[in-house]
């Protein structure tokens, strides 16, 4: 019996140091997550970031099941909005979501995207325009050649908010003073429709709006609701008055480091329809988020849609000679393919229809 016992406590033993083990050797046996530094410039619960960036950090850890995670810093604790692309090709970050109004000529046949007008249907159809353009001409993929790209997204223009007037026809814009948005274009453009333009940082716009230092502000909704406009201006002239690029990007060296498997997760998780499926959720469904919140606030909105015949007058005017110009220096920078890539711009507006549905 004796001999029976101790047998039976060895066994016991046994069993108890295998349970204690056991953990530890699964936690050995584990692969350590990837951990990629997102240097983002919105704060953590703004539009851009819940509706935009952080869907596509989200869906790349689920698909990787967690094999890829995020170290994020966001509203520039680690990097300011001028310096987002130099701090992925540096390696200060690994991934950021670059707003190309802040980059001025760096990529300037990316750039086609942002000049006045161009008659988009919705964000998510000029957002896959883009990202069809990046794989059909080398040109433009030459520009983004010290990055992985992801995805594009076009954030449009689609509204001028003002204190005092809609903006019917050409005549309403005379002597008014608008705050420009949307590139190195915008003040001209709005000069050509008879406006003064008014340039100033963000953090300014509201302060002077109130004051009348500028009559008008032309918005988006993420920046009209982020920068609370609507609590000084109450009319909303709807027209595609101009785009702008952001680009997601991952540092090179970085990328060519991750697995092959995981590059190629990434991939899926990236591309066309990314690009589409954002522009719908960062810009296209915020009219009604926007809406929604103006009005459950107390505040009073004035709308009209610019009629199609007018804006043809307003396109001719404004836009056809900027574009014109975009060609040519373009050409002359030694790009003679600019034409053919604004033409291309403006069939694949006929034609294209995203393939993202929500």
């Amino acid at each position: 019996m004796e001999t029976k016992g101790r047998k039976l406590l060895a066994i016991s033993i046994c069993f108890l140091l295998v349970w204690a083990v056991l953990p530890l050797m699964e936690a050995f046996g584990k692969e350590s997550p990837i951990v990629l530094k997102y240097g983002g410039v919105n704060p953590e619960g703004s539009w851009p970031e819940i509706y935009g960036h952080k869907l596509w950090r989200d869906d790349v850890k689920k698909a990787t099941e967690g094999r890829v995670t995020f170290e994020e810093y966001n509203a520039q604790t680690l990097v300011k909005t001028p310096d987002t692309w130099r701090s992925v090709e540096t390696g200060i970050a690994d991934v950021t979501s670059a707003t190309h109004v802040a980059l001025p000529g760096m990529c300037p046949l990316a750039e086609v995207m942002a000049l006045p007008f161009l008659p988009f249907k919705s964000a998510s159809q000029a957002s896959g325009i883009l990202w069809k353009l990046y794989e059909e001409f080398p040109s433009i993929r030459d520009e983004f050649r010290v990055h992985h790209v992801t995805h594009f997204v076009i954030g449009l223009g689609n509204h001028i908010i003002s204190r005092n007037k809609l903006f019917k026809n050409m005549d309403d814009f005379k002597g008014v003073k608008i705050r420009a948005t949307g590139g190195a274009l915008a003040p001209e453009q709005l000069k050509l429709l008879g406006a003064v333009p008014v340039t100033m940082p963000v953090t300014e716009v509201y302060l002077n709006f109130q004051k009348g230092v500028m009559d008008a502000v032309v918005g988006n909704w993420d920046f009209t609701i982020f920068t609370k406009l609507y609590e000084v201006g109450q009319y909303y002239t709807y027209v595609p008055i101009n785009g702008f690029v952001i680009s997601s990007l991952i540092n090179k060296a970085k990328w060519n480091s991750l697995p092959p498997d995981i590059q190629e997760i990434i991939n899926k998780q990236s591309g066309l329809w990314r690009s589409e499926q954002l522009g719908y959720q960062q810009f296209d469904s915020a009219f009604d988020r926007a809406k929604k919140l103006i009005k459950d606030q107390g505040f009073q909105m004035t709308e009209y849609t610019v009629l199609p015949e007018e804006l043809q007058k307003w396109i001719k005017v404004s836009a056809h000679p900027l574009w014109d110009k975009w060609v040519k220096d373009n050409t002359a920078k030694g790009h003679p393919e600019s034409r053919q890539i604004l033409d291309r711009v403006l069939q694949l507006i006929e034609t294209y229809k995203p393939g993202y549905k929500p």
